[in-house]
């Protein structure tokens, strides 16, 4: 069997997808990985997989650039000729189902990882109606197999007519390797309160820094951290200057991309990430594999991971008092902290290794139909 990967960027690849295709790669199948080819080229060639480069123009999304990058899929795919197309995201769900359906590829698998910036506007857009309009007339196929990563998205399909009930899935993210993080702590003598991602608005940048401002102006003394790059490509992305002179401002530190998520989680006290809309936050997931406690807006995504009480607590979004007061909260109580990021540990264990997750993947790839909550 070969598989066709279509996933926006390689570093996306790297970090949520590389042990799904390695795992297909070692049942004995041929892997293609069809992407944007950045910094990791070499390092995905050197797994084994083919590698097939592939500009999404993720910043550009006008109809007939949209049209010109659907041929190239078809290319793609008639030359490759897979068993199975795996489109990985909103764009390349949308022009790689397109495409696969015009190079009669048998078999169609579509990760919607999170709903996007589209869907998190109150107001509809002419865009999203297209959107919608296009999912929903190119994922009727029989052929064709959905798999989205939280109830609420689960529901949105349903309800909106985009999926039948006998080709949508529930998986609940792209999986945690849990034996790269540890449940030791080596805490830091100021409490660390961590925010790892991209920095986007979208993510509650915003909300974070203001937070911080809240909790400086009460006097706590704490450690505001902020962990990642700016993503241009992304409408939602933080202006770099703006990040530069948070640590001139000393409300918040910014640290930038870091490769050493592991050695910083354990460091830190609190994970955190007031975003307004997810899939199934990795970076949530990293944390909690980290034993830490987690505080989150109760939306999409991150509810299912965040249990309140249990391994964190949930605010309303974008509400920035009430984010400052959950932090604030767990700051004061070291004891619910221990406990609850002791129970984060055991919800990452038990429910979402990467182990757990890929078999699940590939019980879709299969047919089975199963949904394991």
């Amino acid at each position: 069997m070969k598989v066709l990967f279509f996933i926006t960027e390689d570093w996306y690849f790297w970090s949520h997808r590389l042990f799904l295709a390695k795992a297909v790669l070692e049942s004995g199948n041929s892997v293609v990985i069809a992407t944007h080819v950045g910094d990791y080229g070499e390092r995905i060639e050197a797994e084994g997989f083919h590698l097939v480069h592939v500009d999404f123009q993720r910043e550009n999304v006008n109809l007939f650039s949209g049209f010109i990058l659907a041929l190239k899929l078809v290319r793609v795919c008639r030359r490759e000729k897979p068993d199975i197309v795996h489109n990985v995201a909103l764009k390349p769900v949308l022009l790689g189902t397109l495409a696969a359906r015009f190079a009669k590829v048998p078999r169609v698998i579509n990760t919607i990882a999170g709903l996007g910036h589209l869907f998190i506007q109150e107001r509809k857009s002419l865009i999203r109606h297209l959107f919608q309009w296009g999912l929903k007339l190119l994922l009727k196929g029989e052929n064709v197999k959905i798999i989205v990563q939280n109830p609420d998205d689960h529901a949105f399909f349903l309800d909106s007519g985009l999926s039948r009930p006998e080709q949508l899935f529930l998986v609940r993210g792209s999986g945690v390797d849990t034996g790269q993080f540890s449940s030791e702590r080596q805490e830091a003598e100021v409490p660390m309160v961590v925010c790892h991602s991209r920095m986007l608005w979208s993510k509650g940048v915003g909300e974070f820094v203001e937070a911080a401002r809240l909790l400086k102006g009460r006097g706590k003394k704490v450690r505001m951290i902020l962990v990642g790059a700016p993503d241009k490509a992304n409408p939602q992305s933080v202006p770099r200057p703006f990040l530069e002179a948070l640590n001139a401002e000393k409300v918040v530190e910014y640290w930038g991309f870091r490769k050493d998520i592991a050695e910083i989680l354990k460091m830190a006290a609190i994970s955190t990430l007031p975003s307004y809309r997810e899939g199934l936050p990795k970076s949530l997931l990293e944390a909690a594999a980290a034993g830490l406690p987690l505080v989150a807006f109760n939306v999409p995504g991150c509810r299912e991971l965040v249990r309140p009480g249990e391994n964190g607590l949930l605010v309303p979004c974008k509400d920035v008092s009430a984010l400052a007061d959950a932090i604030e909260w767990l700051l004061d109580n070291p004891g619910e902290r221990e406990r609850m990021g002791r129970k984060s540990r055991e919800i990452a264990l038990t429910e979402f290794s990467q182990e757990i997750i890929i078999r699940q993947i590939l019980n879709v790839y299969s047919s089975r139909r199963k949904e394991i909550r």
